[in-house]
């Protein structure tokens, strides 16, 4: 008790150091903040200010290593850590977000009760790495992320291996996938050596597409559309071809699951990101999504029995037409509403746009 009293205390040190709005975006920064920041980066390359971060440093990594299995104490350390390399101004203990982040990573192959809380953690630090040092690594972090990132699929996969799990985990699926969301828009060109890691992400947010619970759901949604980006946006030819060629393996199978979701597998919450996501792949993969779409509407009684054939080939149309998301989240809301049963109710009138009417 009197560690995790310690522990809080110096999180809220650092708060006090730190900008009390430093969550907000500045528009108008202006050349009193720039000389703070220039005067603060100056302070924390004294001596003693520079011990003071490597002590700390090395407390919370012993800390973290010292945590295994106390909830408690993983989420004292998780917000301390937080802290300290979250400010965009040095202060007298901010710390180097990558060391905290080695650290943390090798928890996870320890300490599986807190799974989600190291994969949260985790997310941060690689945040707070890239805006510190951008995203050309060290060789020597760029192996050590390789290695966390091997480390983190394979302990994952080792849990969520069945649908059950994925269900009963939720918090754990959307930590996992967000860790490796944000290292892969951040540092996708290191997939081009980690192609079976890469795929047995596709496969666990392929399989979070069936889980009710948002938080997984919203996660598997978003890491589809970071993989579709990818397409377009990566740092090389082998990058985007590497996840041109694990979309044109699994395609098919997220665009099922997504029109699934939209037909009434899923609650109606979640309608607005499965039309994003389905709405992205269209947009970055236009042939790709129109073949795929055309084989699922193609079979019959897909996805139930209250589409028609007509209304099938109109939605197809039309959500391949759509140029903007608003358009296309009328298309699909209305497709649910047909699909869901739910025409001539007073829901049904208030969303039917023209597009898709009878």
């Amino acid at each position: 008790m009197v560690i995790l009293t310690q522990l809080q205390q110096l999180k809220a040190c650092n708060q006090g150091l730190s900008e009390p709005d430093e969550e907000l975006l500045l528009l108008d920064v202006d050349e009193e903040s720039n000389a703070e920041k220039e005067k603060m980066a100056q302070l924390t390359q004294l001596e003693p200010i520079r011990n003071l971060q490597h002590n700390l440093s090395q407390l919370i990594s012993r800390a973290l290593v010292q945590s295994l299995g106390d909830v408690d104490m993983a989420v004292t350390l998780s917000e301390l850590a937080r802290s300290c390399t979250s400010s965009s101004i040095p202060t007298a203990i901010s710390l180097d977000p990558f060391i905290l982040l080695t650290t943390c990573i090798s928890n996870i192959s320890r300490d599986r009760a807190n799974l989600a809380i190291w994969f949260s953690l985790s997310t941060s630090l690689v945040i707070a790495t890239c805006r510190l040092t951008g995203q050309n690594l060290p060789q020597d972090q760029w192996n050590s992320l390789l290695g966390c990132v091997k480390e983190s699929v394979k302990v994952t996969a080792s849990v969520l291996n069945s649908d059950a799990q994925m269900t009963e985990e939720p918090d754990l699926v959307q930590a996992f996938l967000q860790l490796s969301a944000v290292i892969i828009e951040r540092y996708g060109q290191m997939f081009v050596a980690l192609k079976d890691e890469l795929q047995i992400i596709l496969t666990i947010a392929i399989a979070g597409l069936k889980v009710e619970e948002r938080v997984a759901l919203q996660a598997a949604l978003e890491i589809l559309r970071v993989f579709a980006q990818q397409t377009k946006k990566a740092s090389s030819q082998a990058q985007a071809e590497l996840f041109v060629e694990l979309l044109i393996m699994h395609g098919q199978e997220i665009f099922h699951h997504i029109i699934l979701g939209i037909s009434g597998k899923l609650p109606r919450s979640s309608l607005p990101s499965l039309s994003e996501t389905l709405h992205c792949f269209i947009i970055k993969l236009p042939h790709l999504s129109q073949m795929w779409l055309t084989k699922l509407m193609e079979t019959p009684g897909y996805p139930n029995e209250r589409l028609t054939e007509d209304k099938k080939v109109r939605f197809l149309k039309n959500i391949c037409a759509a140029r903007t998301l608003k358009k296309a989240r009328d298309i699909c809301t209305d497709f649910a509403i047909v699909s869901r049963g739910l025409e001539g109710t007073a829901y049904g009138a208030s969303q039917m746009s023209l597009s898709f009417a009878s």
